[in-house]
Order: C-alpha cells, then structure tokens, then sequence
C-alpha cells in the first residue's frame, strides 16, 4: 500500500524534502526551541520567519508548528499548544510565501515582523477567550484583545529588534544553505509505506 501526503506550495520549481532540508528544519526548530529560555524579549518568531524567508514556506511552517510542540515539552503541555502551534506555523508559511519581496526589501520583512508578532497575539487571544469562557464571541474577543496589548507590543518589538539583529548575519547562513540544497520552490513530503 502506498500513502501519500503532499504539501504544495506554487513558488515555482519542485523539490523532495532532502535529508539536508529536514536537518536544516531539526536545526532551526532546536534553536528556536532553546530561544524560549531567553526572558520575556523572545527571537522565537525572528528565527522562525527567517527559516521561512530562506528556506521556504514548507520549512518555516515545520519549524514554527514543531517549535510550539517541542517547546511545550519543556514549558508543559496545554489545550493552548494547537493554538501556538497554528500561530508560528501561520507565521513561518507566510514569511516562506512572502519571501521575495521580503528578501528583497529589509523594511519589508522588519514590517512583516511586527504584523507577524501583532497575528500570533490574534490567534493567541481566540484561545484565551474559549479557554476562560468556554466560548468565542466579538464582545469577549476584543476585550482580550484590548487586555493583551502588552503582550503584543512586545511580540512585535521584539520581533523587530531581533530581524534587525540576526536578519543579516543570519539570512546569509540560511541562504548559503538554501543555495546547497537547493531553491525553495513547490515541497513535495512523500511517506511510502512498505507492502
């Protein structure tokens, strides 16, 4: 029997998830993982949007959904993980699809920075509100929106501060590396299980 599962992205040409790229993904989800630590001012979402940026829009979604799971392991566990997990995964896919226009303009991935920490706060606060209380309505959206301000300030500052920081000397790795294993282009994850 044979299976199949296929993520597609229309960026142009087509190529297999090497063992290269899913090392690469293994990498930047470690490093992404273990930025966690670092107090309140986080590069979580800066290292995420660039693995999207220069290695594509399949690994910036691995990267930022395995990110939210594996890190999870060692902040524990909750019924917020599907939530973090579609906010950074959102966020890698988006720089991954976005990336020419980003790579080629720095405002416009130090822009894409803070609306990309302004989204994972958006997706965030939809499980705030049905976590404390139960259900999801416009009302009770826009007051934890409003309540977490902070929060997004921060996410978005932060993200800013560190694409200014790690952008450059970062980017050219990634793109050292995207050029070995080649252009990003459509990703084709194939999973043949044995007869």
């Amino acid at each position: 029997m044979r299976k199949t599962a296929t993520v597609t992205f229309a960026e142009g040409r087509r190529r297999r998830m090497t063992s290269r790229l899913a090392a690469s993904v293994a990498v930047m989800t470690a490093l992404c993982t273990a930025s966690r630590l670092v107090p309140y001012f986080k590069p979580v979402s800066a290292l995420i949007i660039l693995t999207g940026m220069w290695l594509g829009p399949a690994a910036g979604l691995m990267t930022g959904a395995l990110t939210a799971l594996l890190s999870d392991f060692w902040f524990g566990v909750g019924p917020w993980l599907p939530f973090q997990m579609a906010a950074w995964g959102t966020v890698g896919l988006a720089a991954g699809l976005m990336s020419p226009v980003l790579k080629k303009h720095r405002a416009a991935a130090l822009l894409f920075g803070i609306a990309a920490g302004a989204a994972f706060s958006l997706i965030m606060d939809i499980f705030t509100v049905i976590w404390a209380y139960g259900r999801l309505t416009l009302p009770l959206y826009r007051a934890a929106l409003v309540s977490a301000i902070p929060h997004t300030l921060n996410y978005a500052a932060s993200n800013f501060v560190y694409l200014v920081i790690l952008g450059k000397p970062l980017g050219e790795k990634l793109k050292r590396l995207s050029d070995r294993i080649g252009s990003p282009g459509e990703t084709v994850i194939s999973d043949q299980a044995t007869r």
